[in-house]
């Protein structure tokens, strides 16, 4: 019998399972020193099959609603990266971690998506502020619903009002 985590890990695409994979540093065991090597992985790696049964036998479970991207593993600490510089103006917004982007940041991230903006993501721009504006209802539900039309948004759209709002 397949559980409910199962089945959601199994309607994602295979890049997001990758990247979930990737995230928590697990692959499955008979290729993991194949992929380690490899800097660019192709769908003809790994299966998506592979990689849920993967994710399924290293204990990992989901806090609450499945916020992306990150999944919890419940059999060690998850993993660390010491070397890798801290980010000095992160604030958190509930449990999630946020840059603030530098005036200097803010500008040219915002030229560059401009300039390859296309007609959809533009749309998305005004369909996403349209949805931030509008009455919500601060429970649970509310937020799930305006959280689930967001998730319907292209990332191009997305990232360009995240900048634009810093």
């Amino acid at each position: 019998m397949q559980t409910h985590l199962q089945l959601r890990l199994k309607s994602k695409k295979w890049g997001v399972l990758l990247y979930i994979c990737n995230d928590l540093m697990v692959f499955p065991a008979q290729i993991l020193n194949e992929i380690a090597r490899k800097a660019l992985v192709a769908k003809s790696d790994i299966t998506k099959d592979s990689m849920v049964d993967t994710l399924r036998l290293n204990s990992i479970h989901e806090d609450q609603a499945f916020v992306w991207p990150h999944f919890t593993r419940t059999d060690i600490a998850p993993p660390r990266a010491p070397w890798a510089s801290p980010v000095l103006s992160c604030t958190f917004h509930g449990n999630v971690a946020c840059h603030t982007l530098t005036d200097l940041e803010q500008k040219e991230m915002m030229q560059d998506m401009a300039r390859k903006m296309n007609w959809h993501c533009a749309a998305g721009v005004g369909h996403i502020h349209q949805l931030l504006w509008a009455p919500c209802d601060d429970s649970n539900v509310g937020k799930e619903k305006l959280a689930k039309s967001l998730n319907a948004e292209g990332i191009d759209a997305l990232l360009y009002v995240c900048a634009d709002l810093n």
